[in-house]
């Protein structure tokens, strides 16, 4: 199937950035876990749009980060790696009740700070490495 390359970027990385807003705002209202929820999403697409500059196709359906990465052959540090890992949690484990509640009483606004942050340099790091391609 034939996609337009420049139109399929630009979506993936308009809807990161909006992500990573939302993530934001979300953060300032002090709803945590939804601000990571959000903050993986960011990830997530910045991610689709490496697969998408890559191999030229629809990117695959699923929420996994690390997976992305390395279908989108997107080198990263072995802690960025792990953290990618980690972030996943807030995708699945934050979507069933008996999880996101764990996850809801576990966070503090320093962690999800600190995590925030994390999520927003290496969102802006993809996106350059991105520009780079």
């Amino acid at each position: 199937m034939s996609i337009n390359i420049k139109e399929q970027l630009t979506y993936w990385l308009q809807v990161s950035n909006n992500d990573i807003e939302t993530a934001k705002i979300l953060y300032k209202n002090r709803k945590y876990l939804e601000s990571l929820f959000f903050a993986h999403l960011s990830l997530e697409k910045i991610l689709k749009a490496h697969f998408v500059a890559l191999h030229r196709e629809i990117p695959p359906f699923t929420h996994n980060l690390v997976l992305l990465a390395q279908k989108s052959n997107v080198v990263v540090e072995k802690d960025d790696l792990e953290f990618l890992a980690e972030m996943n949690r807030f995708q699945i484990e934050g979507q069933y009740p008996d999880f996101r509640y764990k996850l809801y009483k576990s966070l503090t606004k320093r962690e999800s700070e600190m995590i925030l942050k994390r999520v927003e340099n290496l969102q802006l790091w993809l996106r350059k490495k991105l520009e780079e391609k």
